[in-house]
């Protein structure tokens, strides 16, 4: 897996007080298919986690849009790129910091 930046495109998704950072990333498999993946920053504890509840959105080549993120998260909150905090309770804790048994539901642990 490749971490892409061909646009300098960047963005950073979360609630006013930013305890909790979601950044749909550009990434390229072994096979060069380029997807935007989800990941989620935990600031204070420097922890990154896969956000495993959305599928990637596949991308054709050399395109990157707003379109797939804006799609993915406002299926599930209101939210798109003109509200500058996302500040769904709901969304934050039912559909990323979700539990199962104790561990994240959605969330898989970055090595």
């Amino acid at each position: 897996m490749k971490l892409t930046d061909q646009t300098g495109y960047s963005c950073l998704i979360y609630p006013k007080d930013k305890k909790i950072i979601l950044n749909p990333i550009e990434v390229t498999d072994e096979k060069g298919v380029n997807y935007i993946r989800y990941f989620v920053l935990f600031p204070k504890a420097n922890e990154i986690y896969e956000w495993t509840l959305v599928k990637p959105n596949i991308l054709k080549a050399g395109e990157y849009s707003d379109d797939p993120i804006n799609n993915t998260i406002g299926a599930l909150t209101t939210w798109d790129f003109s509200y500058k905090t996302l500040d769904d309770t709901a969304f934050w804790d039912e559909k990323v910091l979700a539990k199962d048994g104790g561990t994240f539901k959605y969330l898989k642990k970055m090595q």
